[in-house]
This record gives C-alpha cells, structure tokens and sequence, in this order.
C-alpha cells in the first residue's frame, strides 16, 4: 500500500511495499509517486493516467499495468481516502500493487527494451546523415578552394613567365646601369609574387593533408652548393658576409626530397639576410648515423646577426600568418607562411625545427632531418650522372645541332619568351599556336623536341599529346620527347602529364637555368634510349 497527498507526493507505504519495491520510506517521503515507476516505452501515459486520478481524487476505473524501478511488474488499482490531517486538506490515496512473476516481467520489457534500442540507433543513423552531410558540405568547400587556387596560379604564373623570361634574357645583354637596376627590380618584384603563390599554395596542399614528399638521391655537398650560389649574391648586395660551413658531413648522399629540403634552407637564409642590416649570415651542415635504422640524421644552423624577435613572439613563430610585431612586419613584409611551411616539412621528414634569438642580437634556427641513407648503388649512380640528367649546363648551347624544338602554346606572350629563350640557349625553333596545328606541323616536319603548354583550346595539351602517342602526328612520332609546360603548379599536375605520356614537367615562369636543364634532360634521353 502507498499513500500519497493530491499533488502526487508520497506520504507513506508499508513494508510489504517497500519489500517488493525494493524501496526505503525514508528515501522516498515526499517524492513524486513518478519516482516509483520505470517510465519506459508506454508506461509514462499510465503514470500520467494515475496523477490525475491523484489530483482529481478520483478511483482509477480499471487496473494499470507498470513496472517499478526494481524492475518488476505491478498491476495498481487507487482510490481516494479521507485526509488523515483534515485541518491541512491533506488527502490520500491507497494503491494495491500485486507483483507479476519476474520471469514474464522480463519478458514484457524484452519488445520495450528492444523498441527502445531500435529508437536509440535511429537518432544515431541521423546524427551520422547530418554528420556526414557537414562533411560533404567541407569536402566541397575545399574542392571549391583547390580549383579556385589552380585558377589563381595559372592566372597569374601565365602573365608572370613573360615578366621573368624577358628580366632573366635582358639581363644578359648589354644594359647601362640604370637600365641594370631597372631590370632587377621588376626581376626581384616578379620573384616576390612568385614566392607568395607558392607559399599559398603549399600551405594550402599542408593544410588539406596533400602535401607529398618525393624520394631521390640527394648530394648534400651540391643542394649547399647550389644555395649557397644563389644567396651570396642577395647577401653581397646588403654589404653582409655570407658563410656556409662544413665541419662534419659524415654522410652526404641521402634518399629525400631535394626541393623541399632546400626549400627550407632558402627560406630561413632568406629571412636572416632580409632581417640582416650589417655583419654576416652564416649556415652550418653537419651530418651523423640517426637514431632511426638506416638514416642518416642532417642538422643545419643558421645564424645572423640582424634584429632577432623578442621572446614574446618566438612561441607562436611557427604559426601560420603569425610574424613579430607590427612594425617589422610593415618593414619588411611577408605572409607569414614560410615558417609554418619549413615546419611542417621538417616534421614530414622525420625531423623538426627549433629557434633561439634575442632582439637586437640576431637568431639562429636549426632544423634536422632524418632521411635513408642512400646505399653504394644509388651513390654511383648519381655520380655517374654528375655530367648528365640533372646536372647543371653551362649557358648557353647544346650538344646537338640536329635538335629542332617546337613550341606549342595559345599565349603570345609566353610564346615568344619561351621561343627566346630556347634560341638564346642555341636551338632552332618554331612555333604554332594551338595543339591541332601541333599535330599537323610534328607529321609535316622533323622535330626532336616538344615544348608543350597545357592549358589551350580547342584541345588542351595533354589531349594532344595522348593522340600523338597513339599515332595521330605519323607513326614515326610516336615517342617524340615531349616536354609539359604549364602554368598549373598544384599537387598532382605534374602526376597528370606523366601519366598522360608526356616526359617532363616545367612550371611557369620559366628561367634560362631551368629550361636548359629540361632540355639537357631530353637530349640524354634522345641519345641514350633514342627517342
């Protein structure tokens, strides 16, 4: 039996109550009578059925059937009673409970249990519809963002290898001094805006997790040469000394991405020279077995004597868009990209980046690598090709006087530069506009060497090259070396035009070093393997 007053509150029960309910009174006086019961499945508007005739004092016209939060099932009959404090308007009601077995209470809860389950997976399924409906909303977005960047690198690299193509011919004419520091200046400012795209674009592809190393044989000796020969001359232009030093190089012939490694060097040289008004900038190498089986762990420091960064901005310099203060950043400018970039390279080759600096008392940065050794094979190998593939050629000339170009692409511009540039390196050349012209000029004339833009109309350049591999321009031009030249620069373009048959890759804007290199690369390969 269990009493309770009209607003459904429990007064009392007796114990043979609160031995089948499993209840104490001390527990429950003056608890909602609902505290009683296990509202599952339809069991609430039985409950609800009981507090009005609660409320209302009237006798409940027929049993109801409802488990109590023991578990077991109770058919309960009410009734109202006479208060048993009339003065206060208390009134009670009497329930007579009797317990159905537990075994069939169960299995009365098994279907309840089993709807309430089936209910439970149904929200779950919807949480995972809008779950994965947000993520096909991002996943759009960010194909948004990569075709949006595609389009903005082409737009801008295209205009861009005419201003740097031209710069980089003019200065090898005869030029007065003026003239001189004009050239250079549109040549420096053309570098900027190409170092900016590339920033984006790589912290775009770092971000979207695309980012992709390639492993090749790697002289460290020659990628310090190779830095070392472009940044004495920006070092040389501020009055500063610039040293590289090498005190151990235990290993210098290593598996690993030779662009992003001097990437990360050209980076943080750069930066200690443009923060750098007097003294010296200086980068040291050093090379030992790594912790890591077969690598061979690569520490660079580089140290200047500039302006240095006070320590409240040395935490978050790695950060993406997070340069010093104000002021030097309206001084000297930048994203604030290159170093969340260099860290991040670090990282994916096994390695990392620190910085120690003082303001006004100049930096320095290390950065370590651990990448595979390259084993003996690898090693002859490269230095067997030390005058071949990948070298670097002195300009201008070639080897091969037979060795006639066709340049096909729809821009004028880049046309005529890149026209220039091949006959300044001593190649005849000639040109058409369009890949259907392309087709027909490689089957009328004889041609070693296919300068090809991508991106064209009515057909774009790998389309032609696809119907020149399956015989379109004259089954004897089949395998004519064809070279992809493009403005497109996203993960993944050069992957394409390899796929597509084409043999090489440039990206705009073109320089004289790079296009002789390329075509150093097709000559060996029309000499050795007869293309």
């Amino acid at each position: 039996m269990v009493l309770s007053d009209r607003e459904g509150r429990v007064v009392w029960f007796n114990s043979a109550f609160e031995n089948l309910g499993q209840f104490e009174l001390a527990r429950f006086k003056g608890n909602s009578v609902r505290d009683l019961f296990d509202e599952i499945d339809d069991s609430g508007s039985a409950i609800e059925q009981l507090l009005v005739s609660i409320k209302e004092g009237d006798a409940l016209s027929n049993d109801l059937e409802l488990y109590l939060k023991s578990g077991s099932l109770f058919k309960i009959s009410g009734y109202a009673v006479a208060g048993v404090d009339s003065d206060q308007g208390l009134f009670s009601l009497t329930f007579q409970a009797v317990a159905a077995p537990r075994e069939s209470g169960r299995k009365k809860q098994e279907p309840r249990l089993t709807r309430k389950l089936e209910k439970a997976n149904a929200d779950l399924e919807d949480m995972l519809a809008n779950l994965r409906s947000e993520v096909e909303q991002i996943k759009g977005a960010n194909e948004a963002k990569t075709i949006f960047l595609a389009n903005m690198s082409h737009e801008i690299r295209t205009p861009m290898n005419a201003v740097v193509g031209f710069c980089d011919l003019l200065t090898n004419t005869s030029l007065d001094s003026e003239q001189r520091e004009c050239v250079d200046a549109i040549y420096s400012s053309g570098q900027v805006l190409i170092q900016l795209i590339n920033q984006i674009l790589d912290y775009s592809k770092i971000e979207s997790g695309h980012l992709e190393l390639y492993s090749e044989r790697t002289n460290v000796l020659e990628l310090l040469a190779e830095t070392q020969a472009i940044m004495a001359g920006r070092a040389r232009m501020k009055g500063i000394d610039f040293v590289v030093e090498k005190p151990n190089l235990e290993y210098t012939y290593v598996m690993g991405d030779c662009i992003r490694i001097k990437q990360i060097m050209m980076n943080l040289l750069g930066n200690a020279i443009k923060f750098t008004k007097k003294g010296r900038v200086s980068i040291q190498a050093s090379s030992s077995k790594s912790e890591l089986e077969g690598c061979a762990s690569l520490r660079f420091e580089i140290k200047d004597t500039g302006i240095g960064i006070d320590d409240k901005h040395l935490t978050k310099l790695f950060q993406p868009f997070r340069q010093g203060n104000r002021e030097v950043n309206r001084e000297f400018g930048g994203t604030g990209l290159g170093l969340a970039i260099c860290k991040s390279l670090c990282l994916a080759m096994n390695g990392d980046i620190q910085v120690e600096s003082r303001s006004n008392e100049g930096s320095r940065f290390t950065f370590e690598l651990n990448l595979p050794i390259a084993d003996k094979d690898d090693v002859e190998e490269l230095l067997s090709k030390k005058d071949g593939i990948g070298s670097t050629m002195d300009l201008p000339g070639h080897s091969d006087d037979r060795i006639k170009i066709l340049v096909v692409d729809d821009n004028p511009n880049n046309l005529l530069i890149t026209t220039k540039l091949s006959e300044y390196l001593g190649y005849e050349v000639r040109t058409v506009s369009n890949g259907l012209q392309a087709l027909e000029a490689i089957e009328e004339e004889c041609f070693s060497i296919v300068l090809m833009d991508i991106r064209m109309a009515p057909i774009n350049g790998i389309e032609t090259s696809v119907r020149i591999r399956e015989g379109e321009a004259g089954e004897a031009n089949r395998d004519i070396y064809i070279i992809a030249l493009t403005a497109h620069a996203l993960e993944g373009d050069r992957e394409k035009c390899l796929d597509a048959g084409l043999n090489d890759y440039l990206s705009k804007p073109l320089n004289l070093e790079q296009l002789s290199r390329s075509l150093k690369r097709a000559e060996h390969a029309i000499v050795t393997q007869g293309i």
